[in-house]
């Protein structure tokens, strides 16, 4: 059997839930046993695990990446950053020719929105 769960430790649990929120994640509260932490929990119907080779000039510790798939990558970018708590990537990371843009979510990890296929 296969198992997998993706798990944000985060310092800013609220402006993280928004901010995947926006992508498309539904959460709701969650807690195992009376003296777990309150936290949040989505549940994705597929995980798709694919090994990329390094973005060049990334951090050495740029090693994990969640991609979604948007309408628009360029405008969701721009709102992610500038309302919920993302940042760009240092070095920039240019907008691909397929339109692929590179982000930082709230706690810095990144975040690559593809643009969805007709």
């Amino acid at each position: 059997m296969f198992f997998l769960t993706l798990c944000l430790d985060s310092s800013r649990i609220e402006i993280s839930r928004r901010f995947y929120e926006r992508l498309g994640l539904n959460f709701s509260p969650e807690q195992h046993g009376h003296r777990g932490p309150l936290h949040f929990a989505a549940v994705l119907p597929e995980v798709p695990v694919e090994i990329y080779p390094t973005i060049k000039g990334l951090p050495s510790g740029d090693h994990f990446f969640m991609g979604f798939s948007v309408d628009d990558p360029l405008a969701l970018s721009k709102e992610l950053i500038d309302c919920l708590g993302g940042s760009n990537v240092e070095p920039p990371v240019p907008t691909t020719s397929s339109g692929i843009v590179t982000l930082r979510d709230p706690n810095g990890l990144l975040v690559r929105l593809f643009p969805k296929t007709q």
